[in-house]
């Protein structure tokens, strides 16, 4: 799973390219890793843009 750093590097490097090719072999190289779906990094970048968040909403309302 991806820290909240590199969903954000994801992000960043999306908005550069536009290419989720692009950012899936950047992810690889710097990080080592498997890279995140499409549909994650395409998700990331959605709720980056609107919330300006990519947490995960805990929804019990507990502290």
């Amino acid at each position: 799973m991806a820290t909240p750093q590199e969903k954000v590097q994801c992000c960043f490097w999306y908005d550069i390219t536009k290419s989720v090719t692009r950012v899936q072999r950047q992810y690889q190289t710097r990080f080592g890793r498997d890279a995140p779906s499409k549909n994650s990094t395409e998700e990331w970048y959605r709720k980056l843009s609107q919330d300006a968040c990519i947490c995960k909403k805990d929804g019990s309302g507990c502290p």
